[in-house]
C-alpha cells in the first residue's frame, strides 16, 4: 500500500502481484485486484487496470463482498476520461452497470 500512496505505480504492481499469489481467501483476493487496478491505473496502463477490475468483480460474483464493486467503481471514475472509449473501458462500464 506505500507504493500506491507514494505513487510508485509500477513498483506496486509486483508487490501486490506477489500477495496475490499468495492467498486464497476471496476477499482478500478481490480487494488485491482493486489495489493492483489502482496501480496500473497510475501506471498508466488502462488494459492491465480494466483486467485486474474485472478480476476482482469476477471474485464477488458468487460471494458476498459488496463493498469491492463500490471500490471498483470509485477507481473507475480516476480514470482519464480519453480511456472512456477504449474496448476494455467500454466493457467495464457494462459490467459494473450490471453488477
Amino acid at each position: 500500500m506505500r507504493s500506491l500512496c507514494l505513487r510508485r505505480y509500477r513498483e506496486a504492481g509486483p508487490i501486490f502481484g506477489c500477495a496475490l499469489d499468495g492467498t486464497t481467501v476471496p476477499g482478500r483476493r478481490a480487494l488485491l485486484h482493486a489495489d493492483l487496478m489502482r496501480a496500473w491505473t497510475g501506471a498508466n496502463d488502462p488494459e492491465h487496470a480494466c483486467a485486474k477490475a474485472m478480476a476482482a468483480l469476477d471474485e464477488t460474483q458468487s460471494r458476498d463482498l459488496g463493498d469491492v464493486p463500490d471500490e471498483v467503481c470509485d477507481v473507475r471514475a480516476t480514470l482519464p476520461p480519453s480511456w472512456s472509449v477504449l474496448a476494455c473501458v467500454v466493457e467495464l462500464d457494462e459490467r459494473l452497470t450490471n453488477a
